[in-house]
């Protein structure tokens, strides 16, 4: 098959490169984002201002971390990361904007293979071709490289690939010729694959053992370029923390890689074991999988089998690689080449994220193909240059069909898993079903989906809603059953619970879980002291629909405090609680349909989703069958009006009151029922508070939580709060201080301390005025909206100090 056809040209090559890459993977142009796609640039769901300042934004990408997502800050790939802002400024119109990067990334696979087919012919030589070519034609059609094709973010492989091997190319043909300007393209293509990403560096161990195995060269030219190579990394790191305007900051867990937590010899075994598992990965790429971390790669410690099965494996390619060093075998070096692109990824001096993953394999996999080839010329005892027997062609013709048809299917079936974040997760995890992260991720997804959902305000969608959260909720129960150590998946569940189902006491224990994890956790704090609010709110709804007087002896108030949290562990009561607040949230949704003078279609969906929701969501309220009652009266929608719609509500709250209170009155005779659902409300607003308070003592700049206490204590007559809260406000948030101040002063003034109430509504004035003025010095259009909101609170402000002096 081999033997008759002719040297081609070199574009010719890169023709039969692009043509490859599009046939592998020409159908994931049709995805969307995905993996972590909007780390590196805005995405149909995320923006990324960094990325949108185009070709304007080089200052503020080279001076900042290649990416961030709140409380972390990655790396430093500012080569990349301005990619993507020069992509952007020639494409931020163009309505798919997905589809132009993954052209883009297959473009530049098809670049690697021909720049690899570039210094294969000038390391090994042009007559070599055919060795050559077919090195190159196993590299494309690899399996493995489907995620860095498919995720847009590894673009940064792809990138320090391509400089990698251009300063592989440059370095040769520098020391063939000496001419200057492959000197020069030499050092910027260091730079440029460093600054795409740090493996990068591989290559500069390759400039001199390509060198020494393809050139005469001598030693002492070795070590110029060992020293010249080493002098540009040195300064690479120097120079990137002094451009830095900040420090790396990247958050590991244990359930990715329990190697972040053992020290340099424990992680001995898993560095052989990680080799091998790249090797078996290479030979028989199946399956494939976004994510490789705990549990998906067992742990391998120094009494395990597998540790010692993998050392005699590396062992026994050391052997060849280093026996064939001093002749300068090919195989040496392609295991050298092998061994060097893969071992940064052996989790022994930096433990990765994920312990192994197929994008870390993408240099290494060149050593890999490389060597594959070689052994076949080897065995059938065929030089690199000369063809190859007419039978052993014509069988390599046929295994390479079979070979590139299978992969090619494989692979086009696997860009399909890569269409978005949610299709990749979820055509996975029956993959992963021993990886915590993976289920977790899955349920996020599934999370996700049902808050947009939720926003739509759709109720004929209250099925799918339902399916999602559930669908979320098991996800996060089998990651928690393969590792219950981490305080987020208690936190999403909590907030599910809460947020979807309504169940104010059931996320309780999830958030109070997180916070005994991490007690310093601010989303669990803020979740769980929301959760209490709205708790005490519930029980002062139902004092009021009993009619009952809230007076209470302050001095027996504690014994009261303490008898009402025995009761609330009770099953029922926190189940009465719930179907409360169930109510609240379908008299809510009612208002906001009828607020908009609804048909007949819509009330009889309303009915629909009533009776769904509260079957879903509260077996107590459904036992005093309110979902049917308010599916026939929804039935019926001609004849229905608003009123009759709240009297419904009315009779329902109080049914279910009346019920509460004879709950409580089973469980604590001789005490009043009445008085410890008011020991109730207590008992609630003084856990708000405390949870507030500690959140401040956490993080005094966590701003939610302002609002959150401003809007609690306002609801509930609280003037002290206000105060202390504005204060905090405006000490915290100075250029924001205004609403702090503004707020202290409403609160005196409703406990009729006017002076103190003079003094802050002064206070808010200038903040007010000082923030005004500063943003009008500004870009006015962008502002508008503050600026706006300035001149309505300093009207406000004034009219409230002339009350005062009235």
């Amino acid at each position: 098959m081999l033997r008759n056809i002719k040297k081609p040209k070199n574009y010719f090559i890169l023709l039969i490169c692009i043509v490859i890459s599009l046939l592998f993977y020409g159908n994931s142009i049709q995805n969307g984002y995905s993996l972590d796609d909007e780390l590196v640039t805005s995405t149909d769901t995320k923006k990324n201002e960094k990325i949108e300042q185009g070709f304007n934004g080089f200052a503020n990408i080279f001076s900042s971390r290649y990416a961030e997502d709140g409380k972390q800050q990655y790396a430093y790939r500012p080569v990349t990361v301005y990619s993507f802002a020069i992509e952007y400024d020639l494409f931020g119109n163009v309505e798919n904007r997905a589809a132009i990067s993954h052209i883009i990334s297959i473009l530049l696979y098809a670049l690697s293979g021909y720049l690899l087919f570039v210094f294969l012919q000038l390391s090994i030589g042009q007559q070599a071709w055919r060795f050559n070519a077919l090195v190159v034609l196993l590299f494309l059609i690899h399996p493995i490289h489907s995620e860095v094709v498919n995720n847009i973010k590894s673009r940064d492989e792809l990138l320090a690939f391509l400089f990698g091997i251009s300063l592989l190319i440059h370095s040769v043909k520098f020391y063939d010729t000496r001419k200057k300007r492959y000197l020069f393209f030499s050092l910027l293509f260091i730079f440029l694959a460093i600054f795409s990403k740090e493996t990068g560096t591989i290559f500069l161990a390759l400039v001199p053992v390509s060198l020494y195995f393809f050139r005469d060269i001598k030693l002492k030219h070795v070590l110029f370029f060992t020293l010249a190579l080493a002098v540009a990394y040195i300064s690479y790191k120097k120079g990137s923390k002094l451009i830095l305007n900040q420090e790396s900051i990247r958050y590991f867990s244990w359930f990715e890689n329990p190697l972040y937590e053992l020290g340099f010899a424990s992680r001995i075994p898993m560095f052989f074991y990680s080799i091998c598992r790249y090797i078996l990965l290479l030979i028989l790429p199946y399956p494939l999988k976004y994510y490789y971390g705990y549990n998906e790669i067992p742990l391998v410690g120094y009494s395990d089998p597998a540790f010692y099965a993998s050392l005699l494996v590396i062992l026994v390619l050391l052997y060849f690689t280093f026996s064939g060093i001093r002749s300068k075998k090919k195989s040496s070096y392609f295991l050298l080449f092998f061994f060097l692109g893969i071992g940064g990824a052996g989790n022994l001096l930096l433990p990765l994220p994920g312990i192994i993953a197929e994008r870390f394999a993408f240099v290494g996999s060149v050593g890999f193909c490389a060597l594959l080839v070689y052994l076949l010329f080897y065995f059938s005892k065929t030089s690199l240059i000369s063809q190859l027997p007419t039978k052993l062609s014509r069988t390599l013709g046929v295994g390479l069909s079979i070979l590139f048809i299978t992969s090619l299917v494989y692979s086009f079936q696997r860009n399909k898993d890569w269409e978005s974040t949610f299709t990749l997760y979820h055509n996975d995890i029956s993959k992963l079903d021993k990886s915590m992260k993976a289920n977790s991720l899955l349920a996020t997804e599934y999370a996700g989906i049902a808050n947009q959902i939720k926003r739509s305000g759709n109720i004929d969608q209250i099925n799918r809603l339902i399916e999602n959260v559930d669908s979320a909720l098991l996800y996060y129960t089998k990651a928690l059953a393969i590792y219950d150590q981490y305080a987020n998946t208690y936190n999403n569940i909590g907030f599910l619970l809460y947020n979807q189902k309504s169940d104010i006491t059931g996320s309780i224990p999830y958030w109070q879980k997180a916070l005994q994890l991490e007690p310093d956790y601010q989303e669990a704090r803020y979740n769980i002291a929301n959760s209490y609010g709205k708790i005490k709110k519930n029980i002062d709804q139902v004092i009021l629909a009993l009619a009952i007087s809230d007076s209470i002896d302050q001095n027996t108030l504690p014994v009261y405090k303490k008898q009402f949290q025995k009761n609330h562990s009770t099953e029922h009561i926190s189940e009465s609680l719930v179907a409360w607040e169930v109510l609240n949230h379908l008299e809510q949704m009612a208002n906001s349909i009828w607020s908009q003078r609804p048909d007949p279609g819509i009330i009889t969906s309303y009915g629909k989703y009533a009776n769904a929701y509260i079957t879903w969501t509260s077996p107590y309220l459904e036992s005093t069958n309110a979902h049917e009652v308010i599916l026939s009266t929804c039935s019926a929608p001609d004849n229905l009006t608003y009123a009759r719609l709240r009297d419904l509500f009315d009779q329902l709250r109080r049914a279910l009151s009346n019920k509460i209170l004879n709950s409580i009155a089973d469980e604590t005779a001789p005490h009043s029922a009445e008085t410890l659902l008011i020991a109730g409300s207590s008992v609630y607003r003084d856990s708000f508070y405390n949870s507030f308070e500690e959140l401040y003592r956490i993080d005094p700049q966590f701003s939610h939580m302002y609002n959150a206490v401003a809007q609690f204590a306002s609801a509930n007559d609280d003037p002290q709060p206000l105060i202390t809260w504005g204060r905090r406000f405006a000490e915290n948030f100075p250029d924001q201080a205004g609403g702090g101040y503004r707020q202290a002063g409403a609160a005196f003034r409703r406990i009729e301390q006017k002076d103190s109430a003079t003094f802050y509504f002064n206070l808010a004035l200038n903040a007010y005025e000082k923030e005004l003025q500063l943003l009008r010095s500004k870009d006015q259009t962008a502002n508008r909206e503050r600026i706006n909101q300035l001149v309505n609170s300093i009207s406000l402000t004034q009219t409230s100090l002339k009350q005062l002096e009235e």
